[in-house]
């Protein structure tokens, strides 16, 4: 079927698309500050 190659690639396209997307939001989760005793606090 001819045209379901291109469904496929655009599936295909947006899921990796949404994967980075997703994986920034991840990695902005984690916020590293030092407060006033200069301990490092992480949260998630």
């Amino acid at each position: 079927m001819p045209g379901l190659e291109p469904m496929i690639l655009n599936k295909t396209v947006l899921f990796n698309i949404v994967f980075l997307i997703y994986r920034d939001i991840e990695n902005n989760n984690y916020i590293v500050i030092n407060d006033s005793q200069s301990n490092i606090i992480q949260y998630d």
